[in-house]
């Protein structure tokens, strides 16, 4: 559902159909995690507690890279087990 909702920015500006175009792109790569109820606790929070359920799937699915343009996040990189980067930075490992 976030990322429909993120799809839909005017931003991207892309159509129903362009939504459609791109999930059906990306959903056959994704794979369910179950989220534990609370956080671990060994993981930091996010000043955004909208962004808290980010950490929280990168954990559960043992993520080796979260990547996001969400300064909130970004900033806890020194403080989890997985790399937080810029898609910038992301970019740069397939240039």
């Amino acid at each position: 559902m976030e990322l429909i909702r993120v799809l839909s920015y005017p931003k991207f500006k892309l159509s129903a159909e362009d939504i459609k175009v791109v999930l059906n792109a990306y959903i056959p790569y994704a794979e369910i995690v179950t989220v534990p109820s609370e956080s671990a606790s060994n993981m930091p929070v996010c000043r955004d507690l909208n962004d808290q359920m980010f950490i929280d799937v990168a954990v559960a699915g043992h993520a080796a890279v979260l990547v996001s343009r969400d300064r909130d996040l970004l900033d806890l990189a020194a403080y989890t087990p997985f790399v937080i980067e810029s898609p910038a930075q992301f970019k740069l490992c397939f240039d």
